[in-house]
């Protein structure tokens, strides 16, 4: 039997990183900007503190309101059917003009900005400081009732932090399991060197 090759797929991806415009766009794939970093925690708090700074995160949560993803399960689509919406406009200079991914769960806004497969980063806005959704390998805050987050598609257990007190999740004993850490602060040869860990 005589195999035919695949005369319609597009590999195209496979060698346009080497362009100009194709290597920015795999830049802006893993880096949502330069002063973010490259590691999940280092994203700075909001820079727009004005009056208007939430204007975008309040019509967002005012149309949709603060449990879209009911299921519990956020940005993982193979587990559950992917709800989110896009938002534009938060609280950072140099991201204010840019389009997101943004979903609700359980009085939570989760922002997706950058990952593959469920190795996952973004920003959260919990007001109220409620519980975080499963699934999240780490989370801090960073001001403002904003927080950074990192999911995994391993076991590693990052810093799971509260806002405004010294409460960590139940599952932050996890974290010393012997995993390979995924943080800026414990792997600065690796993202300097161009790995995520």
């Amino acid at each position: 039997m005589q195999s035919k090759a695949l005369t319609n797929t597009d590999y195209s991806f496979l060698t346009n990183c080497d362009t100009p415009v194709g290597r920015e766009d795999f830049f802006r794939l893993m880096v949502v900007h330069p002063s973010f970093g490259y590691c999940w925690d280092e994203v700075p708090a909001p820079t727009v503190t004005d009056t208007n700074a939430m204007a975008a995160v309040d019509a967002f949560v005012s149309t949709n309101g603060w449990d879209m993803q009911t299921d519990g399960i956020v940005f993982c689509s193979p587990l559950a059917p992917d709800k989110s919406k896009v938002i534009r406009g938060l609280p950072w200079t140099e991201i204010h003009s840019r389009k997101f991914p943004a979903v609700t769960h359980g009085g939570i806004l989760y922002v997706f900005f950058t990952g593959w497969h469920y190795n996952n980063q973004g920003v959260a806005y919990n007001p109220k400081t409620n519980a975080f959704a499963p699934g999240f390998a780490a989370f801090k805050p960073i001001g403002q009732h904003w927080y950074v987050w990192a999911m995994t598609d391993d076991l590693w257990k990052g810093p799971q932090q509260y806002e405004g007190t010294n409460r960590q999740s139940a599952e932050q004993g996890a974290a010393a399991n012997g995993s390979q850490p995924f943080s800026s602060d414990t792997n600065r040869t690796s993202s300097a060197a161009g790995s995520r860990r």
